[in-house]
């Protein structure tokens, strides 16, 4: 554009892609003022208007108030390659913000993907049709229980820590179906029942930032959650009928005994990998 160059309202609106509404109220503003045309006062912008309305812009885009605009671009000895040095620097921080969040918005998606292959890999054990229809429930469930927020969390486990959670998970399960017929409060079932609780509790040290361990009135929930959740206990009843409603009572008890005396320390046990060897033997 050249620098002798003159628009119109009308002119500088097509040019720069802004309404004339706008143009009007920067006028009315006092941030972009332009000449007047001595024969008609029609207003008259030229190349100085073009420049200035570039730093208006940019601001804009940065969320600068037109006031603080207006302060910036007529400062008293306005100088105009101090002024650029700091638009870049602003873009730049805008650029790393931006890229910063992509990058957060990325992992967040690996996580649900990863949550999603480790989903798959708890329900390997299970026969194909039955994991199918857990997976609609699951689906259909999402909107109440939020299920990508569960699978973003399940995505903070490696492979190779949720292949060696679902190993023993599973071990525990086939262990303790053999004895829901002895009493809930029978040191062998009390036994599977801490080491269903430290598997737990090892998990969500690994899903979940800042966890501090499952409390005594947290296993609570997750005994009822046996029942209530229906994949969570058609799961159960897999390894045996009954196991669902058993595995209830007997977290109950548990919770009710050994979590109440010893709530401090069973939920530190759990912070360590090596409690799961003990529980796999």
């Amino acid at each position: 554009m050249s620098k002798g160059k003159s628009y119109t309202i009308n002119q500088l609106s097509q040019t720069t892609g802004l309404s004339i509404r706008t143009l009007r109220y920067y006028d009315e503003q006092g941030l972009l003022i332009p000449k007047r045309n001595q024969q008609n006062g029609y207003r008259v912008y030229e190349h100085n208007h073009l420049q200035l309305l570039q730093f208006i812009l940019v601001y804009r885009e940065l969320d600068f108030s037109l006031e603080t605009i207006k302060q910036i671009i007529y400062a008293k000895n306005f100088d105009l390659r101090k002024a650029l040095s700091e638009q870049k620097i602003l873009l730049l921080n805008q650029k790393n913000k931006v890229e910063g969040q992509l990058e957060k918005i990325n992992l967040t998606l690996n996580q649900v993907e990863q949550g999603r292959e480790n989903m798959g890999m708890f329900f390997e054990s299970f026969p194909k049709d039955k994991v199918e229809r857990w997976n609609k429930m699951i689906d259909q469930q999402d909107s109440e229980f939020n299920n990508e927020l569960g699978l973003h969390a399940l995505g903070q486990l490696d492979k190779t820590k949720a292949q060696q959670i679902q190993k023993i998970s599973d071990k525990l399960h086939q262990r303790y179906a053999k004895l829901i017929n002895m009493p809930i409060d029978s040191e062998q079932v009390q036994q599977e029942i801490r080491n269903h609780y430290l598997v737990l509790n090892y998990s969500l040290y690994l899903t979940f930032e800042g966890f501090i361990g499952i409390s005594m009135n947290g296993y609570k929930i997750f005994a009822e959650q046996t029942l209530l959740n229906t994949v969570t206990a058609e799961m159960l009843e897999h390894y045996a009928i009954g196991m669902a409603q058993h595995l209830c009572e007997a977290m109950h008890h548990f919770a009710n005994h050994e979590l109440r005396h010893n709530e401090t320390e069973l939920r530190a046990s759990g912070k360590e990998e090596n409690s799961l060897y003990l529980i796999d033997c």
